[in-house]
């Protein structure tokens, strides 16, 4: 069939739903049109993202440490949430018109070589690292050793390892040389030249050779192998996470008070309170920023928190938003948070402690 032929049949298709448009009665054209309206408002994507504050999620019943329930705490830690989804036109107009919800272009969320579903996958593998790194932090405070060791995080589409490795993949030694870093395995590459890097995957060694080259990559030209490394702890003891509704970094800090309110039977942070918030948490203990604090401590004080607990560079926003119905603490490091809740007499969590909203003094 030629084009023309292709486009006479296409009229004859819509002169002919017009012909049965115009033989129903009024009442039903309008009702046809008024249901593929309500449909389109509900299921059509855009490319924004509707956010608003979401339940602190407790660690309690969710979190072992060494076969010891998170519960055991006295007290609770709870993780600040945000709530996310992909709006369609009708949800927008909910956003636009709702103080509590915010609008947020795709873009600013979601990197431009993923889409929204891609994203959440990866932010919960994102999460699940950022167990073993509270965990890590909060054992090795308690007096625990804790090893380290180099392990795959990403490869990207298109590079010279995406056939050969695999993220979790563990990176030994790269020419029968030990490796301990990134930047170690970046000096010893040479463009064009073969490399053979000895790994363990599913508690096996093997050895895959690799050459870096030149690659594309989201738009950009990129040389070596394309991956990335990255230090992850050898924990000396099981810690557990079944939070499902958690994903990215952000509940670092939150998840290592736990364990270490947990796994050492002298120490007493909750103290009978409700502490929640938000931070991320490095291999040195250092607590990095988050997003969506407005949201998160609107969460908070909805939930009648007893202490909020934000990385200190969050913190100025924090209490803004706030404006004094909630205890704010800022902190830089994992000690900072347990100096902040073992100490009852601070400027900031104030003692003897009084439970707010549960029945006072």
């Amino acid at each position: 069939m030629s084009v023309a032929d292709d486009r006479e049949a296409s009229q004859g298709r819509e002169r002919g739903l017009l012909a049965l448009l115009g033989r129903l009665p009024r009442g039903t054209v309008l009702a046809l049109c008024l249901v593929i309206l309500v449909a389109a408002a509900t299921t059509v994507r855009l490319p924004v993202l509707v956010e608003r504050p979401g339940d602190p999620v407790p660690t309690s019943g969710a979190l072992t440490v060494d076969g010891r329930p998170g519960d055991a705490v006295d007290g609770e830690f709870a993780i600040s949430t945000v709530r996310r989804g992909e709006a369609t036109p009708w949800t927008a107009l909910l956003g636009a018109v709702d103080p509590g919800r915010t609008l947020r272009p795709t873009g600013e969320i979601v990197p431009p070589d993923e889409d929204f579903e891609g994203y959440r996958e990866r932010q919960r593998l994102v999460f699940e690292g950022s167990v073993r790194t509270a965990a890590a932090v909060a054992l090795a405070e308690a007096g625990l050793a804790v090893e380290q060791h180099l392990e795959v995080v990403q490869v990207l589409e298109g590079a010279p390892a995406e056939a050969h490795l695999e993220p979790q993949d563990r990176v030994l030694a790269v020419d029968g040389q030990a490796l301990e870093t990134q930047a170690e395995l970046s000096q010893r590459l040479e463009a064009g030249e073969p490399t053979a890097l000895t790994i363990e995957r599913d508690g096996e060694q093997r050895e895959v050779r690799l050459t870096p080259a030149r690659f594309s990559h989201a738009g950009e030209e990129h040389e070596g192998l394309g991956v990335l490394l990255q230090q992850q702890p050898d924990l000396p003891v099981p810690v557990d996470a079944d939070l499902d509704r958690i994903s990215g970094p952000s509940a670092g800090l939150l998840l290592a008070l736990t364990v270490y309110d947990v796994i050492d039977e002298d120490v007493d942070l909750a103290r009978g309170r409700l502490v929640a918030g938000s931070g991320t948490l490095n291999l040195d203990g250092q607590v990095g920023p988050v997003g969506s604090i407005e949201a998160k401590v609107a969460g908070a004080i909805a939930a009648d928190v007893d202490v909020f607990l934000v990385p200190e560079v969050n913190a100025d926003a924090a209490r803004e938003a706030a404006d004094g119905a909630l205890d704010v603490v800022g902190v830089a490091t994992f000690g900072e948070s347990v100096e902040a809740l073992t100490e009852p007499d601070g400027d900031e969590v104030a003692g003897p402690w009084c439970p707010r909203g549960r029945g006072g003094c």
